[in-house]
C-alpha cells in the first residue's frame, strides 16, 4: 500500500469513528445529543422506552438520572421528537430570512460570490426538517453549539463560522467533519436565536407549547417533501395493484432510486384519509414528518391519528 493510499484509509477510518461517536448513522438518531441542557445547566441525555413494541424517545436531565433531587430544574424530561422539531422549524424560519441572515453572518469584506453562495445554501436548507435524520444531525453538529430549555424560551447558541461553512457548501456536506472542537470559537463567533415557549406538565415530563403553533392558531405550513411522498406513494401503489409496475425494483430503476427508498415511501399510501387531507392543506400536526412516517407507521387509522395528534 502506497503512502497516499495509507493516508486515505486513515481519513476514512477517522470519519467512521467520529460517525459512531456522534450517532449520525443511527437509524433513529437523537438530533440534539450533546448540545441540549436544562434551565439549571444540566445536560439533557437521550433515553428511550419501548411500549407495546414501539420506541419512544426522550431527553432527561442528568439531575434526574443521578437522583440529585435538590438540583432539578423546571425541565426534567421532554419528548425528543417535540424539541427536535421546534429547533428545526425555528432554524428553517431563520434560514428563510434572506438579507437579514446575511447581515448576521456576512462580514463587510465578503465578496458578492460568497454572499450569493450563502443565500443559495440557506435556500437549499430551508427544508431542513424534512431531510433524513443523518443530514439534520450533521447540520446541527456543524452549526449549533448549545440549546438551553428554559421556562419561557428555548435558547439556541449558533456558530457563525459553522453556519457560513455549511451555507457556502450548500447541501453537499459530509455527515462528519464539519463540527469544530467545542470551545474553539470566541464569543464574537457565537450568536443567539430564541424560541418563545410555554412549559406544560404532561405525566412525568414536560410539553413545550409554542405560541401560534397549537390548535386553530397554527398557520398552514405545507411540507413539500411530505406532500410529494404521499403523492408518489399513491401513484406507485396503484401501479403495483394494476400490474403496470411489476415490482418495487422496477419502480426504483425507473426513478433512479434504491428499492428500500420505494419501500419506505410506499408506507405513505396507507395513511388515514384525515391525515392525508391535513397534509395537503399544510396543517399537519408537528409530529407528522416524512422521517417519522418512513420509520414507523401503524396500519390502523385510529392508531395513526393517536400517534401523530
Amino acid at each position: 500500500m502506497s503512502p497516499d493510499q495509507w493516508d486515505a484509509v486513515q481519513v476514512v477510518l477517522a470519519a467512521n469513528n467520529q460517525a459512531k461517536r456522534t450517532g449520525v448513522y443511527a437509524r433513529d438518531p437523537s438530533l440534539l445529543a450533546g448540545v441540549l441542557f436544562d434551565d439549571r445547566g444540566h445536560r439533557l441525555t437521550p433515553i428511550h422506552t419501548i411500549r407495546r413494541g414501539k420506541r419512544y424517545r426522550y431527553y432527561v436531565s442528568q439531575a434526574v438520572l443521578q437522583n440529585k433531587t435538590e438540583q432539578q430544574g423546571r425541565v426534567c424530561r421532554i419528548p425528543a421528537l417535540e424539541i427536535e422539531q421546534h429547533i428545526t422549524r425555528r432554524l428553517e424560519t431563520w434560514l428563510a430570512a434572506g438579507r437579514e441572515l446575511l447581515d448576521q453572518l456576512a462580514p463587510p469584506a465578503d465578496d458578492t460570490a460568497t454572499r450569493t453562495a450563502m443565500l443559495a445554501g440557506a435556500k437549499a436548507w430551508r427544508d431542513l426538517g424534512s431531510r433524513e435524520p443523518a443530514q439534520i444531525r450533521a447540520f446541527l453538529l456543524a452549526t449549533v453549539r448549545r440549546v438551553t430549555v428554559e421556562e419561557t424560551a428555548v435558547q439556541m447558541t449558533l456558530s457563525r463560522s459553522g453556519l457560513r461553512t455549511v451555507l457556502v457548501r450548500g447541501t453537499d456536506i459530509p455527515s462528519t467533519g464539519l463540527a469544530p472542537t467545542r470551545g474553539q470559537e470566541d464569543q464574537d463567533d457565537l450568536m443567539q436565536v430564541s424560541i418563545s415557549v410555554r412549559l406544560t406538565r404532561c405525566g412525568g415530563g414536560m410539553r413545550l407549547i409554542v405560541p401560534g403553533e397549537s390548535g386553530g392558531e397554527r398557520t398552514a405550513r405545507p411540507n413539500v417533501a411530505l406532500i410529494k411522498a404521499v403523492a408518489r406513494a399513491h401513484v406507485w401503489y396503484e401501479r403495483l395493484l394494476s400490474g403496470e409496475a411489476t415490482s418495487l425494483r422496477a419502480i426504483a430503476r425507473e426513478h433512479g432510486v434504491m428499492p428500500r427508498y420505494v419501500r419506505r415511501i410506499l408506507r405513505c399510501a396507507f395513511l388515514a384519509p384525515d391525515l392525508v387531507e391535513v397534509i395537503l392543506q399544510g396543517h399537519q400536526p408537528p409530529g407528522l414528518t416524512l422521517a417519522g412516517l418512513c420509520h414507523t407507521l401503524p396500519l390502523d387509522w385510529a392508531e395513526q391519528c393517536k400517534e401523530f395528534g
